[in-house]
């Protein structure tokens, strides 16, 4: 194995790592508590927790620096794409006002209700 391949290995270790506890989290909650938390504002706060999260690693501690810096790639790829997703819906809700000549309802991953 050459050193890409345990580098690629390390990396694929670290990101489960990260991950795991996350998806443990989802898994213990309601689907109503799922549904509720599913905004952008929710994301928003994810994504200011990891910042906290990255301030406050030892950074003479290079094993949880790396691990931590993984699970801040993981979280940042995933909010790409909930961020596109979002742009996405955002979009369709104003076609579908724009087209049928009705007030579109605020979707809830935006705040709506």
């Amino acid at each position: 194995m050459n050193i890409n391949q345990l580098r690629q290995k390390a990396f694929a270790r670290e990101l489960v790592e990260a991950v795991v506890p996350v998806i443990e989290m989802e898994e213990a909650m309601t689907e109503q508590e799922k549904v509720r938390n599913n905004t952008l504002g929710e994301l928003n706060n994810v994504l200011f927790e990891q910042l906290r999260a990255l301030r406050s690693i030892d950074v003479s501690d290079h094993d949880a620096l790396e691990a931590e810096i993984a699970r801040s790639k993981a979280t940042e790829s995933l909010s790409s794409t909930i961020i596109k997703n979002a742009q996405t819906v955002l979009e369709a809700t104003r076609m579908r006002a724009e087209y049928t000549n009705q007030m579109a309802e605020v979707p809830r991953m935006l705040g709506g209700e």
